[in-house]
């Protein structure tokens, strides 16, 4: 099963080196497609974080026709 996992590590690591190669990137190119795949990461996080306040308010308050934060001053 190591070795399995060796090989295909091994063999990503080479496609990946060869795909870089052939694209020629250079420095500033690598740095913009960088910035760009970590802005995609960060707004899928945001929402995925925005999506689970609202989820775990909606658990925590049954109250589905507040707000969060009148549900909040609401509580006891």
């Amino acid at each position: 099963m190591t070795n399995f996992i060796k090989k295909a590590y091994l063999q990503c690591s080479r496609g990946s080196v060869l795909l870089i190669d052939r694209a020629k990137m250079t420095e500033h190119t690598f740095m913009i497609v960088v910035a760009i795949i970590i802005g995609i990461l960060g707004g899928f996080g945001a929402i995925f974080i925005r999506t689970m306040i609202t989820a775990i308010s909606k658990f925590s308050f049954l109250q589905t026709d507040l707000s969060l934060l009148e549900s909040i001053q609401s509580a006891p």
